[in-house]
């Protein structure tokens, strides 16, 4: 049996950031729901992140090869430019909204 290499601490702490950086962007889209649409809607933003937490763990377990502690380095930087790329497209791309919801209607 192969010792496993050695995977830095530096790739520890990166996962940290991201992980964190992750979760404040689900509290976030969370928030902006609950404000801008109805309650309900930012419960279904959990549940497609929770989704999308999922299936990248598939993509991990499912391509060990891929994925080998050798190669967490350059992987987890793909992946971390693949995630700002895509944060940064998606709210450069959402319309400019009013606040919608009832309860941020200012009285007439």
């Amino acid at each position: 049996m192969q010792p496993f290499p050695r995977i830095l601490g530096r790739h520890y702490f990166a996962i940290f950031v991201l992980a964190s950086a992750t979760l404040s962007y689900q509290i976030l889209i969370t928030r902006f729901f609950s404000v801008m649409l109805y309650y309900h809607f930012a419960f279904a933003a959990i549940s497609l992140a929770m989704l999308g937490l999922t299936r990248g763990a598939m993509e991990v377990y499912n391509n060990p090869t891929r994925y080998a502690p050798e190669r967490v380095g350059p992987e987890f930087a793909r992946h971390a430019l693949k995630a700002t790329a895509s944060n940064s497209i998606a709210w450069s791309r959402s319309p400019p909204t009013r606040y919608s919801a009832p309860a941020c209607r200012p009285p007439r």
